[in-house]
């Protein structure tokens, strides 16, 4: 367009994916009309030279639909008995099924082996479940976090998963297939940032989507 619609400030606008140095480049199809009659247009592409950019804070299409997966929560709506290994302050074994992110279970600091459980009054079917950081801000990239994690499903089925150290990414577990969960437990094998029995850790959310 050659100005902007409506309130807008600029014709076009674009994101970035992610954080860090960019080169950006204007790239034109132009059609040129023919000189003689009858004769086909052509098609010429015109190119800028690159502008390098910096993005500090620029949010990944993933890390934008952070909140949004809330919306696809099984648990919405299901009542849950949940329990924990200990916490600390606050931090109570329910709020990883609040569905809200500014809430958190953590442990004990003298928890050396944290776990929590939710026990569902009703099964669920369930493809994948979402393991989300206590404080999902940019701030807080020096917390102690949960690393190595073991889920365990209907006490039978056990996973182990390395947990995304951005806290502003969920880690995502693919069960590979729709399963039938009643009860989940999640245990802290490994810590990010300090030792098991030295700090609180915990969980912001802990979310279980269909396939």
């Amino acid at each position: 367009p050659d100005q902007p619609a409506d309130d807008q400030r600029y014709a076009a606008k674009g994101t970035l994916p992610e954080q860090g140095e960019w080169d950006i480049v204007a790239r034109m199809h132009v059609l040129i009309e023919p000189v003689e009659e009858g004769a086909e247009p052509k098609m010429e592409i015109i190119e800028s030279l690159p502008l390098r950019v910096r993005a500090p804070d620029a949010l990944s299409p993933g890390q934008l639909a952070y909140a949004a997966d809330g919306k696809n929560n099984l648990l919405t709506g299901v009542e849950i008995d949940a329990s924990a290994s200990s916490v600390q302050g606050g931090g109570q074994a329910a709020h990883v099924a609040d569905q809200r992110l500014g809430t958190y279970w953590l442990c004990d600091a003298k928890d050396a082996e944290p776990s929590v459980r939710m026990k569902m009054k009703r099964p669920v079917r369930v493809g994948r479940i979402l393991l989300s950081h206590v404080r999902p801000t940019l701030d807080s990239e020096g917390l102690p976090r949960p690393m190595d994690v073991e889920l365990v499903l209907n006490r039978k089925r056990k996973i182990t998963m390395t947990m995304d150290q951005d806290p502003l990414r969920k880690t995502v577990i693919d069960l590979g297939e729709t399963v039938t969960i009643r009860e989940l437990q999640v245990r802290i094998l490994s810590a990010q940032g300090c030792e098991l029995g030295k700090c609180g850790l915990g969980f912001s959310e802990i979310e279980l989507l269909p396939r």
